[in-house]
């Protein structure tokens, strides 16, 4: 639909410039002859290149792949660490790892400083190990977050751990605001120049990264889960 609204644009800048090129006898216009055939050469060329570049830009359906793609990486890594296969992640998911001494019999898992929407849960996966080794290794894996089609991650708080004795936090980092600037190109822009849509108005789209929290433990082991309604165990087969 664009092409075509593009495409009549030009045709009626040529044929526009063409008339101009003739002698009519007519009053003076209000922009001098040489200045109005540049002035109409300069946007016919502009429109050209409209057209050219308009296949360059991202469509809709080029983010809801990206979407896709997302969704992917938030079931693969579910998979790999629901079966045990947490060392088969490319490196880019591990956000932390944490090491801890551990010789008490129990371990109490809840929430510390962090706020949980209705209808959420972290998800936590616990492997117990072949032995008592008096150790707790504990991983933080995140699929991307992306703003549109720019990668965020990076931007993108993990949670943290607070241990105190045989209880242990979930807990979020303070927030930090972050001036992030880029550019969006919007493939309708041409078009809402002839519109009374707002030029610049866009709404920009966020898809958080998933967080997955991955234990190893010895395996004797007591697990107690303080959050049953927002912290979401399951050990791993």
């Amino acid at each position: 639909m664009i092409l075509i609204v593009l495409f009549i644009l030009l045709l009626f800048t040529i044929v526009y410039y063409i008339l101009l090129r003739k002698k009519f006898h007519r009053p003076k216009p209000f922009v001098p002859h040489n200045k109005a055939i540049w002035l109409l050469g300069g946007y016919g060329t502009l429109l050209v290149l409209g057209v050219i570049f308009y296949a360059f830009i991202p469509a809709e359906n080029n983010r809801a792949d990206a979407e896709k793609i997302i969704e992917n990486q938030r079931y693969s890594l579910y998979e790999r660490l629901a079966n045990g296969k947490f060392d088969e992640i490319e490196p880019k998911f591990r956000m932390e790892k944490w090491e801890k001494p551990y010789t008490d019999t129990k371990l109490n898992i809840g929430l510390g400083s962090i706020t949980i929407d209705d209808g959420n849960q972290i998800d936590v996966f616990v492997e117990r190990k072949r032995g008592n080794d008096g150790r707790i290794e504990a991983y933080l894996f995140q699929s991307k977050s992306y703003l549109e089609d720019v990668d965020i991650t990076k931007y993108v708080k993990p949670f943290d751990l607070d241990w105190h004795g045989i209880d242990l936090r979930i807990t979020a980092p303070d927030p930090e605001y972050k001036n992030i600037k880029f550019v969006i190109a919007d493939r309708e822009f041409p078009a809402k120049q002839f519109s009374k849509k707002p030029l610049l108005s866009h709404q920009a789209d966020i898809i958080l990264g998933e967080q997955y929290l991955y234990f190893r433990v010895p395996k004797d082991l007591i697990i107690e889960n303080q959050a049953k309604d927002t912290i979401n165990i399951e050990y791993v087969k």
